[in-house]
């Protein structure tokens, strides 16, 4: 059905397609996909530029206007096809399931982990890499090189602001004036 192609053999159909009411973790379009996180105990999307394979799905494709989903508005997100584990129009999904039951962060410190860790799996490092790269940036401008890897153009300047805050919280470090990505590729 959807997630596949039809052919000629193809009939009508309904169907049914789970959402996720979510709170926009930053401005989304319609139809973009989008990964889930929980912040402050709220599922929140963030739109999945590079990396459609680990997104949960789409924001709603039927929403009208060209303006889409403003950051803290709330949307639907409809998720991928064949995800769910149950269904009887209140469905579970493992992943989802798997962030509301994770310790929620309590204090600054948690809240700062957890962030810089969502960002490094964005970018495809660990948490320790990605905070050893920062704080070489912090110290000499020098720039963290990924090769012919760019999966740090999946996260965009609002997220490294928050990035910077959260590690000036871990570390004391202040990051060099306008401080934003501190990848750079091979080229």
């Amino acid at each position: 059905m959807l997630g596949e192609l039809a052919d000629a053999t193809s009939q009508r159909d309904a169907i049914h397609i789970a959402v996720l009411p979510v709170k926009a973790g930053e401005h989304l379009y319609p139809s973009a996909y989008v990964r889930v996180v929980v912040v402050d105990g709220v599922f929140t999307a963030f739109a999945s530029r590079r990396d459609h394979a680990n997104a949960i799905g789409v924001v709603d494709p039927f929403l009208d206007g060209e303006d889409g989903v403003e950051e803290g508005q709330h949307c639907f997100v409809c998720l991928k096809p064949y995800t769910i584990t149950s269904l009887r129009h209140e469905w579970t999904h493992p992943k989802l399931e798997a962030m509301l039951n994770a310790k929620l962060p309590d204090n600054a410190h948690d809240a700062a982990v957890a962030y810089i860790t969502e960002i490094a799996d964005v970018v495809g490092i660990s948490y320790e890499a990605i905070m050893e790269g920062a704080r070489r940036h912090c110290e000499s401008e020098e720039y963290f090189h990924r090769g012919d890897d760019e999966s740090y153009n999946s996260v965009d300047t609002r997220q490294w602001k928050k990035f910077w805050s959260h590690f000036h919280t871990l570390t004391g470090l202040t990051p060099p004036k306008d401080a934003g990505s501190f990848f750079s590729c091979a080229c």
